[in-house]
């Protein structure tokens, strides 16, 4: 495997990983699953456009019902929060919805953290490291609507946007998959998640 080393490197060299789930995807319909996706899809591509951000500030990991962002620029992972909100926005304003009529639902997590890209099995290249694996267990504690914010990623991003942008939620730590701890916090934005 090899460092990801062609775009400059993020602040304190962590990169923001942005982790997605739909929620009770399993449930739903093979047809509207199948609409779901390409609509979630969609809707993260015209995030990222509206956001400025070209297919050079990021990488596209899927996992089964919803996937993960990892932002390879210092521009990226600053605006990562942004596309975050940004889907928040299209999910909960969607102008798609399942076959009963029912909006879905997204849990999200966002952490900065360090990463490795190489190339993979079917596939042109793929992340691996920490950054990610750290993202995958703040978003298994995600609930419904929810966007988790590690520490990291506050510290490295957000601290000059913190009080006028958001609504960051008081830092909690959460024990998290293999008994890992982490700083997280709930943020929101014009109530497009969870309020603190």
């Amino acid at each position: 495997m090899e460092t990801y080393d062609t775009q400059p490197t993020p602040v304190g060299g962590a990169y923001a990983i942005l982790g997605m789930d739909l929620v009770a995807f399993s449930v739903l319909p093979d047809d509207d699953q199948v609409e779901a996706i390409g609509n979630l899809y969609r809707w993260i591509q015209e995030a990222l456009s509206y956001h400025s951000l070209s297919e050079t500030d990021y990488r596209w990991s899927p996992a089964g019902d919803g996937g993960y962002i990892t932002f390879v620029s210092t521009t990226g992972s600053a605006k990562a929060i942004d596309v975050a909100f940004s889907l928040c926005e299209k999910v909960k304003r969607p102008d798609w919805k399942t076959s009963s009529g029912e909006k879905l639902q997204i849990q999200m997590a966002l952490h900065a953290g360090v990463i490795q890209e190489g190339r993979d099995f079917g596939r042109d290249t793929n992340i691996w490291g920490h950054g990610i694996n750290m993202t995958a267990r703040i978003l298994s504690v995600a609930v419904p609507s929810q966007l988790l914010v590690s520490k990291q990623y506050a510290d490295l991003y957000l601290d000059n946007r913190r009080h006028s942008d958001f609504t960051l939620g008081d830092v909690h730590w959460r024990t998290v998959k293999h008994g890992h701890q982490v700083e997280v916090m709930n943020v929101n934005r014009h109530d497009l998640g969870l309020g603190a």
